[in-house]
């Protein structure tokens, strides 16, 4: 038995739900898969699936298998792709999707540096706060950033993380309640990023102890610099990213709070369709990305993975 052809066979059968389906999508009999499948099970000596004449269904041996089943015929499938392009040259149009604050401020000068060493690229970068279907508006890579991992059929890859920093301006906090605790946060302003997976509900941590607070937003807004803005105009308190507020937090323009309480942290993902066959001008965006991202002028505030 083929080892290889059979975790293909196996793949294939769960993707697609049934043996006719996935002898079709392979251009092979289904009796062959089937008996693929069965070798595979005997040789494991475990059961991978369970079979009705309506429906197929995973054992839990089954999904830990198909999982690892996955991670090997990618990792092939990449190390193919790598050396059928090694002594090619990355070329052709690159779409890309970024958030509108951290593209206009740290990624566009690091696609210029892209730019200048790969000439053969054509690069259309479309910047935007919303969340595109990079498939349905036939984009080739996303940048996304997110307290949480991306939930998305797509491969992500984490290229860097920032803190979330809680602040204000001086004048906004003089003469105000004073904060020594997550709780008192409600008895201010608050200015709100109408995007963050847990808006209105601040998460702090000190240690072991967590304390979610529910803010009622006075402002919203869908983008980092505008409620940066909102927050130097003595509007509120803020929660954002270090390199949205680490400058002004340096220059003494805002004023972190309850900096002995963690806000978390957010994560700059790389979003792309798929490792099977990767153009080489994807592999190569990502990788200046991530090598680039840990000499940024917000790394202070960042932890490269």
């Amino acid at each position: 038995m083929d080892k290889l052809e059979a975790m293909r066979a196996l793949v294939a059968v769960v993707d697609q739900g049934s043996f006719v389906a996935a002898a079709s999508q392979l251009e092979q009999g289904k009796t062959r898969l089937s008996r693929l499948v069965a070798d595979l099970e005997m040789q494991l000596g475990v059961r991978l699936m369970q079979r009705t004449t309506r429906r197929l269904s995973l054992t839990e041996e089954g999904q830990r298998y198909v999982a690892r089943c996955r991670e090997v015929l990618q990792a092939i499938a990449e190390a193919e792709a790598e050396a059928a392009s090694h002594s090619l040259e990355p070329r052709g149009l690159l779409r890309m999707s970024a958030p509108l604050s951290f593209g206009a401020r740290y990624l566009a000068p690091l696609w210029a540096e892209f730019a200048a060493i790969h000439p053969d690229i054509q690069l259309d970068i479309d910047l935007s706060d919303r969340k595109i279907d990079l498939i349905e508006d036939g984009f080739d890579l996303a940048i996304r950033i997110s307290s949480e991992q991306p939930d998305s059929q797509l491969i992500v890859r984490q290229l860097c993380s920032a803190r979330l920093m809680v602040c204000a301006s001086p004048d906004y906090l003089a003469g105000r309640p004073p904060l020594q605790h997550p709780q008192d946060i409600t008895q201010h302003s608050v200015i709100d990023y109408s995007y963050a997976s847990q808006r209105q509900l601040w998460a702090l941590q000190n240690g072991e102890d967590v304390y979610s607070v529910r803010v009622d937003s006075r402002l919203l807004a869908n983008n980092g610099d505008v409620c940066r803005q909102f927050a130097l105009a003595h509007l509120g308190l803020v929660r954002q990213p270090g390199f949205i507020v680490g400058e002004d937090i340096a220059a003494g323009r805002l004023v972190e709070v309850l900096p002995q309480w963690s806000a978390g942290e957010v994560a700059i993902y790389a979003l792309y369709p798929s490792r099977k066959h990767l153009p080489l001008k994807v592999r190569t965006m990502v990788d200046f990305l991530h090598t680039r991202l840990d000499a940024a002028a917000w790394s202070e505030t960042a932890q490269v993975v």
